[in-house]
């Protein structure tokens, strides 16, 4: 597969995906403070060093194509509002890790489907993996539409080929 430094700007009809570099990191800095509307089991740092640092270190893992990493803003505002990272792209088992604040799970679906196809279109992935911190009954419901079964209450799957 070509460098993932191309695989950016992604759009869908209401939200841009870019690295997390092109936003103002006081920005992303600012929403890491807020209890997010959604996330998977991640640790989110909330001290401005630790922000920085997990932007320098998401970046590196996007060149070593190794995870791709995008944050999003909504197409008319271009304010920071979460990312959506694809992790292990190369491997059988391919996981989707988020963090948002500021927009529906509604509205977060349409970027979710948007990752889903992403991974299918460029990558030989078998299963697609979602992790929850906590059970989410909207996003539930998201995976369900998108084809999703669950092994158990925090685990969502997709098989794909």
């Amino acid at each position: 597969m070509p460098s993932f430094e191309q695989l950016h700007p992604v759009l869908t009809p209401h939200f841009r995906l870019e690295w997390l570099t092109k936003f103002p990191v006081k920005a992303i800095i600012h929403e890491f403070s807020l209890t997010p509307t959604a996330q998977t089991n991640l640790t989110i740092p909330n001290q401005p060093l630790e922000v920085v640092a997990f932007v320098n270190q998401t970046m590196r893992q996007v060149m070593a194509q190794q995870e791709l990493t995008w944050g999003f803003a909504a197409l008319d505002n271009p304010s920071f509002l979460g990312f959506i990272s694809i992790q292990n792209p190369h491997e059988e088992v391919t996981d989707i890790s988020f963090w948002y604040t500021d927009i529906s799970t509604a509205a977060f679906s349409e970027i979710f489907s948007r990752t889903v196809t992403f991974i299918t279109d460029h990558f030989e992935t078998k299963i697609i993996q979602v992790k929850l911190n906590t059970v989410n009954l909207e996003l539930s419901n998201i995976f369900k539409q998108t084809g999703f079964t669950s092994p158990d209450e925090l685990t969502w799957q997709l098989q794909v080929h």
